[in-house]
């Protein structure tokens, strides 16, 4: 997703806003260096000796909170949890756009 970001971020009449759950904090921050992408929303999920549906529940409320703020017009979504994510696409404007 590093290249897409930077595509947009150049990109004249596209903003792009970054959102990361943080599932596995060290493995995205090498990610986030090396394409020198600094998230506006981190909802750092991760606790210690959380359930799968602990997991779940605060990446939800977390998108939520992120997408009724930012009102995207588009959303890309990449990860091992996209399905749960576009699943979850309802809190979009009506005429958004949800790609995976």
């Amino acid at each position: 997703m590093g290249p897409v970001v930077k595509a947009v971020e150049q990109t004249v009449g596209l903003t792009s806003l970054v959102c990361v759950t943080a599932q596995h904090r060290e493995m995205l921050d090498q990610v986030l260096d090396v394409f020198d992408i600094v998230p506006d929303y981190d909802l750092d999920i991760m606790q210690a000796g959380q359930t799968l549906t602990g997991i779940t529940t605060k990446a939800i409320e977390g998108l939520e909170r992120v997408l009724v703020e930012a009102g995207p017009d588009i959303v890309l979504v990449h990860g091992i949890r996209q399905r749960l994510c576009r699943r979850s696409g309802g809190f979009l404007p009506k005429n958004s756009c949800w790609t995976c």
